[in-house]
């Protein structure tokens, strides 16, 4: 799928910056420093829709800096 939008999802892929993927859910940050969540299972196909337009998947960064703040929280 190479469409600038994809079907249910209210941004297109030219507004977006990043994601990270949850379960049955991916956040988005747009240009305009919105933050989108977008409720999707599966979410492989919008996965690959965001990859196919250059959105950065940041989820291995922010997983690591979750740990690192719950870790010095104890």
């Amino acid at each position: 799928m190479n469409s600038n939008n994809y079907p249910g999802f209210p941004f297109p892929a030219a507004e977006l910056v990043e994601y990270i993927v949850g379960i049955d859910f991916v956040v988005v940050s747009t240009i305009k420093k919105l933050i989108y969540r977008h409720n999707t299972n599966p979410t492989a196909p919008f996965c690959q829709w965001l990859n196919s337009h250059g959105i950065k998947d940041i989820t291995p960064e922010a997983g690591d800096m979750i740990i690192d703040i719950y870790t010095k929280l104890k």
